[in-house]
């Protein structure tokens, strides 16, 4: 490879490595501005443990059905590049298991 190939790339790859640490500072501020609570790792890995228990033991129809209340979207941005979308609901209180048709919210 010439020098002067190289040379360019390295500059476009270090144009690309600035833009995306500014976009990580501008991300980090927004982040400290909003009143977020801190995460517990902890409490997240035991529903994560629940939740596979949980869908483990629920008939085939009703883990679609909880798959497209999830999930918002999936792109496949190449062969191994797959970004899923996560549609987080915000539930107001417990709620129990409900028959298949009926609705969640």
């Amino acid at each position: 490879m010439e020098a002067a190939t190289c040379n360019q790339r390295v500059e476009e790859i270090n144009a690309q490595i600035q833009e995306l640490e500014e976009r990580r500072r501008s991300l980090q501020e927004q982040r400290s501005s909003m009143d977020l609570p801190e995460l517990k790792k902890d409490f997240l890995n035991a529903i994560l443990t629940d939740l596979k228990d949980v869908v483990g033991a629920v008939p085939a129809p009703q883990k679609k059905h909880l798959r497209q209340l999830l999930v918002e979207k999936v792109l496949v941005k190449g062969q191994h590049t797959i970004e899923v979308w996560y549609r987080l609901p915000h539930f107001s209180g417990v709620r129990t298991l409900q028959k298949k048709n009926e609705p969640l919210i």
